[in-house]
């Protein structure tokens, strides 16, 4: 008979003791998570097809990398389901995963547009406004200027972004060592280091947030670039947020500790059965938004064109043709 004033609840059973103490229900919940790990699979396929033979060439690469978040985070939880102690490298690699997509979701949108230099062109008599959420949505920020559009706010913008891969991956490289160290420190600086992981996040969120609210005018509504933008936010709020609540009810002792099963453990099972779950319905959402049709071209561009052959009428062919090059030939970064 288990004795509850004995059991740790930051114990994690290794995998045969897990199957185990659960018995018939681990296989069932192991055979479900098999079967939802394969819907999303083919989801993805069948995305991934549609994007690979009807997707500009010019943004295929980053619309690859952003709809591959969700079956790569689907993996990363079915693989807690079925090794227990390997949760913190799955929440690494999911937190990591999830990072690297916002970052080649604004690449994305800057290849809407064409590349850098034609985004930059496109906006130049348009105002940056920063007076958006989640870091200056507050009354005392309407005091802020707005910002002309140039190569430095598009790089400070994109800097933003790219910070969430570098410092979400950095602080849970700390996290895995401090638990390979010594799981009680590892338990004490996790609550200290999850203050810079929001914050890092929340900065990030408020880079494509800008970045959304001023090529809102410019990209047509059919590139739906703030539904693409509102799905990730779900798989953070999914991935991070439920994650943080479960964990609170295993410091708060809510969860049942019976040795081997602890409440850790059942945190974690809970959290990445219903995130599996959840990441299959999302990954509908984002077929039916990555299967739609897009324009070829933004509002403004097919005025500028107009004004660019107006300008350059009485030149010569072969130099317009090489102008029109340098555009097609324009990659989504930043430099």
């Amino acid at each position: 008979m288990n004795n509850t004033t004995e059991c740790d609840p930051n114990d994690i059973p290794s995998v045969a003791s897990y199957l185990q103490a659960t018995d018939v229900y681990g296989i069932i919940l192991i055979c479900l998570s098999t079967l939802v790990l394969i819907l999303v699979s083919l989801t993805f396929v069948d995305t991934l097809r549609h994007v690979l033979r009807h997707t500009s060439s010019k943004v295929k690469a980053n619309t690859v990398c952003v709809i591959a978040i969700y079956p790569a985070t689907c993996i990363a939880s079915y693989l807690v389901v079925i090794v227990p102690r390997a949760q913190l490298i799955s929440e690494a690699l999911i937190q990591w995963i999830v990072m690297c997509g916002l970052y080649q979701l604004i690449c994305l949108y800057v290849g809407y547009c064409g590349g850098q230099k034609q985004m930059i062109k496109n906006l130049e008599n348009h105002k940056l406004s920063i007076k958006v959420g989640p870091c200056c949505c507050w009354p005392c920020c309407a005091l802020v200027p707005t910002f002309d559009v140039t190569k430095r706010t598009a790089t400070n913008l994109k800097l933003l972004v790219l910070q969430l891969p570098i410092v979400q991956g950095l602080i849970y490289i700390i996290l895995l060592v401090l638990n390979t160290e010594e799981k009680e420190t590892y338990e004490t600086y996790y609550k200290y280091l999850q203050p810079f992981l929001i914050i890092s996040i929340l900065l990030g969120i408020w880079g494509l947030s800008m970045t959304i609210n001023i090529l809102k005018d410019v990209l047509d509504p059919q590139f739906l670039i703030s539904k693409k933008f509102f799905l990730l936010q779900l798989v953070i709020i999914s991935s991070k947020l439920q994650a943080l609540i479960l964990k609170s009810l295993v410091w708060t002792g809510t969860l049942p500790c019976n040795t081997p099963l602890t409440s850790t453990t059942y945190a974690n099972l809970i959290h990445n059965s219903f995130l599996m779950v959840e990441i299959f319905f999302l990954g509908l959402w984002a077929r039916s938004i990555y299967k739609k049709d897009i324009p070829g071209v933004t509002k403004q561009k097919p005025q500028l064109c107009f004004i660019d052959a107006f300008k350059n009428f009485n030149k010569k062919p072969e130099k317009n043709h090489n102008e029109q090059e340098a555009y097609d030939n324009e990659g989504c970064d930043f430099n």
